[in-house]
């Protein structure tokens, strides 16, 4: 079994799909001719989404991405400022009703539960009555299975003092990457929960954010929003680096990780970033190109 499993990073999310996009060319058929489980957390499950339920194609996916985030994050010099504000007074930054707009306008009404090409996993952080991960999987036959996906996505989507909390049922829940951003060993877990031999999984894990930050000084920050900023990708590096040590060790050559190394601020999706993220995605391609297409051979040869 290969999984393809993708790591949140918001904007990040479209220096991902422009990845996929060389992958697809080069596998010239289906996505799910070599890969049979699709996992994602945060931006990563809206790739993640587009694929097994929508069955995009990279450049429809791209342009999904890049129009939606354009109207979600959508900035100048009055609007940053009234964000700012906004951070202040409500303790988020944007508007989690723009979010969920934009995400109801690629997945409309379409179930978890819905029949795929690709079995499809993601998760949130539920807030209440404890903090634990809550997953929906498009195989599994439970309550969950009723839930609309674009819910689902925009819950797992739903970052900390950008978004507020996302409300399925009695539920509450926040971005997935509260409990992990890379849902390598989560998808992991879930093959082995189906029965699949150990020896006979694959992961390819998509990484967009690059290394770890470094974190300023407190005394350089000027409010609680400006120590959001760097703290959450910084955070998010740490555990990405902690998953990447853990599924090295346990799956050894069957694991491979593609880190995209994207230097981007999380809201930023202007045609500057755009490019820079296309740009990023062709070098990696160029590089790993031959490593990644031998390690889907292997992984189907199984």
């Amino acid at each position: 079994m290969l999984i393809v499993a993708f790591t949140g990073g918001s904007v990040g999310g479209y220096g991902t799909a422009c990845y996929m996009e060389h992958l697809y060319n080069a596998m010239n058929t289906s996505w799910g001719k070599y890969i049979q489980m699709i996992a994602g957390v945060s931006a990563g499950s809206l790739v993640g989404g587009c694929i097994a339920y929508k069955n995009m194609n990279p450049i429809e996916m791209k342009t999904a991405f890049r129009e939606g985030m354009s109207r979600i994050f959508k900035t100048n010099w009055f609007t940053k400022r009234w964000y700012a504000l906004r951070g202040l007074l409500w303790g988020t930054i944007y508007e989690s009703k723009k979010l969920q707009k934009e995400v109801d306008r690629i997945f409309g009404s379409t179930l978890i539960g819905a029949e795929t090409d690709l079995k499809f996993m993601t998760y949130a952080t539920q807030g209440s009555p404890e903090l634990v991960p809550k997953h929906w999987k498009s195989w599994k036959q439970d309550t969950g299975q009723l839930d609309r996906v674009a819910d689902v996505l925009t819950a797992s989507c739903s970052i900390p003092f950008f978004f507020a909390p996302k409300t399925i049922k009695d539920g509450v829940y926040v971005d997935g990457g509260l409990i992990t951003n890379a849902p390598t060993m989560q998808a992991y877990a879930e093959a082995l929960r189906m029965n699949v031999p150990a020896d006979k999984i694959w992961v390819l894990t998509i990484q967009c954010l690059g290394s770890m930050r470094n974190i300023p000084r407190m005394s350089k920050l000027r409010s609680a929003i400006s120590w959001a900023r760097p703290i959450v990708p910084a955070m998010v590096s740490a555990d990405e680096a902690s998953v990447d040590y853990e599924a090295r060790t346990i799956l050894g050559n069957r694991y491979m990780r593609i880190n995209l190394g994207l230097n981007v601020e999380l809201d930023d999706i202007d045609s500057a970033a755009c490019e820079k993220m296309e740009k990023r995605a062709k070098d990696v391609w160029d590089w790993s190109k031959v490593a990644v297409m031998e390690f889907i051979r292997q992984a189907n040869a199984t």
